[in-house]
């Protein structure tokens, strides 16, 4: 179940949020900016091109993204 869907089971189910539950959401879809929903923001575009740079070169390397939390109402 996304957090869509958990947001409405709780609505549906007397569970409050943050207070009851606490909902928190990953690559910050548009949805969970309506929603309220906090997330965390997860650079995909990067990641990808990246990792196919990587692939192309054979490498090896480990490297460290950051990701970054963007909170809202649902904690």
């Amino acid at each position: 179940m996304g957090c869509c869907g958990g947001i409405t089971y709780c609505k549906e189910n007397n569970i409050r949020v943050p207070e009851d539950l606490a909902i928190v959401g990953f690559d910050n879809q548009p949805i969970a900016k309506v929603l309220h929903i906090t997330t965390f923001e997860i650079p995909i575009v990067e990641m990808g091109r990246k990792l196919f740079l990587k692939a192309i070169d054979g490498s090896h390397s480990h490297e460290e993204i950051p990701i970054h939390l963007i909170e809202r109402l649902t904690v």
